[in-house]
């Protein structure tokens, strides 16, 4: 907090070379927390096996995806807007360069496993929802998985058989 306006303290909402402002801090906490939700209810899943529980839990792992993907977004904009009053650059030498790689690393993988989850969810025959609303019916093929056609390969990449089929 920075200042005060009629005897409170004003919010800092923009990061400065000192400190994030409360916009970064928002982001990264509300993602922090949804990341958590996320590995904690695979977690469970993977130790209890499927009860009612995991259900509600692994339930809302595709919903919580979409908000992360969307806040991920949001947080590389807001990141992007605030680079000139962001905190120092990183140190020199090789401190600097681990810490550089590791936050190029964690933004890539926040960007890329939503990403992947979703494009798998677009090609699977499943039902696509999020928080309960369908954007997305069963598609021919059924049972969960993939469309499927003969051995087992994709439609899109089957190869005709001999004879024109």
């Amino acid at each position: 907090m920075i200042g005060r306006a009629g005897g409170r303290a004003a919010v800092q909402w923009r990061d400065t070379a000192q400190r994030y402002g409360a916009v970064s801090r928002f982001l990264h906490w509300t993602m922090a927390t949804l990341f958590a939700w996320q590995f904690a209810g695979m977690a469970i899943k993977e130790i209890v096996g499927r009860t009612p529980l995991t259900r509600f839990w692994v339930g809302s792992h595709a919903s919580i995806g979409i908000v992360l993907l969307a806040l991920v977004v949001v947080r590389l904009g807001w990141a992007l807007a605030q680079r000139r009053r962001r905190r120092p650059p990183y140190r020199a030498g090789a401190a600097g360069l681990a810490a550089r790689a590791g936050h190029f690393a964690l933004y890539a993988l926040m960007l890329a496993v939503p990403l992947l989850a979703l494009m798998r969810a677009i090609g699977q025959a499943r039902p696509i929802a999020v928080f309960g609303i369908t954007l997305r019916g069963p598609r021919e093929g059924g049972e969960g998985r993939g469309v499927r056609g003969r051995g087992g390969c994709s439609r899109a990449t089957q190869v005709p058989a001999a004879g024109g089929r």
